[in-house]
């Protein structure tokens, strides 16, 4: 069995030839980035907003970000660890629905 090497600096060459040859995915992918920062920031915002306006304590806007950061900490955790442990085309397919 072969060790592997970690090469991150090759890694980031290979994902910048990506993006120097395929444009169409360049642009998909800076789309894509752009849409989920500017959504997250939206909702941040405004829920942000709604929960001080409703009870001018700033305790409940740290409860808010808990609410939504432990879910996605969890489930980050337990993707990462199907992902590990399953075959990638059945863990694709349940999924995709």
């Amino acid at each position: 069995m072969q060790s592997a090497t970690y090469r991150p600096q090759s890694q980031r060459l290979q994902i910048l030839e990506v993006f120097k040859k395929y444009p169409d995915f360049r642009r998909y992918y800076i789309g894509l980035v752009t849409s989920v920062f500017g959504y997250r920031m939206i909702v941040d915002l405004t829920l942000g907003w709604l929960i001080f306006d409703l009870t001018h304590d700033e305790r409940y806007l740290g409860y808010m970000f808990v609410a939504m950061a432990v879910p996605t900490v969890v489930l980050n955790l337990l993707g990462g660890v199907l992902a590990d442990k399953l075959d990638p085309r059945h863990l694709l397919g349940a999924a995709e629905g």
